[in-house]
């Protein structure tokens, strides 16, 4: 709650790295908060999660997410996500 909050105060971010089950908020309610704002709506999110579902990639994906990101990650494939993403949202 305390992200969703600071994002209501209209902080500049360049990209939200979000894990599916962040404590006291689901990670798909999250998004939603995030796409459903003016503010941030074209910030790309990236879900990072060790749940391997095609079922729940594609719910993120379909909410809104540039991205589904399998824990645990090899560093250099992170960061070439990541760079695509930030990417893709400056367009």
């Amino acid at each position: 709650q305390k992200a969703v909050n600071w994002l209501n105060e209209s902080n500049p971010i360049d990209l939200i790295l979000l894990d599916m089950e962040i404590p006291n908020i689901n990670g798909r309610v999250f998004i939603r908060k995030v796409k459903y704002s003016f503010t941030h709506q074209d910030v790309p999110v990236i879900v990072m999660s060790t749940t391997d579902s095609k079922l729940i990639r594609h719910s993120f994906l379909n909410l809104g997410a540039s991205d589904y990101i399998l824990k645990p990650f090899e560093e250099i494939d992170f960061k070439e996500r990541v760079e695509k993403a930030i990417m893709q949202g400056c367009q």
